[in-house]
């Protein structure tokens, strides 16, 4: 439809010139119901989720950590909103626990349990 309205007008004559704008003044009426439908199904599915995660019922997905990994260590505190809550450094997963502890080596080969 863009196309449509961007594309030359495609008439010499002034009746011809009319007749093209009045065909592109009513496309954006064919378009905007159709873009209405689709903000008014994005606004149900965000209301949806909203509810869903209030609710108590969402449970997000547990994160399963395998031999190999790499990952980032949150710091357990933060001073201020201008610090990262994140290491620098990233660390392998050498093994997990049953209870879910987690062994990571440095680069340096320090082990640390997580």
């Amino acid at each position: 439809m863009s196309a449509e309205l961007l594309g030359p007008v495609g008439a010499n004559a002034a009746e011809g010139y009319a007749i093209a704008l009045q065909e592109r003044a009513l496309l954006p009426r064919k378009m905007v119901p159709a873009a209405a439908a689709n903000l008014l199904a994005a606004q149900h599915r965000d209301s949806q989720r909203y509810a869903l995660v209030r609710s108590g019922k969402y449970k997000p997905p547990a994160l399963d950590f395998i031999p190999g990994d790499y990952v980032y260590v949150r710091w357990s505190t933060v001073n201020n909103t201008l610090e990262m809550p994140v290491h620098d450094e990233v660390l392998q997963v050498e093994r997990v626990g049953l209870l879910g502890v987690v062994v990571l080596i440095g680069r340096d080969g320090v082990r640390l349990k997580r």
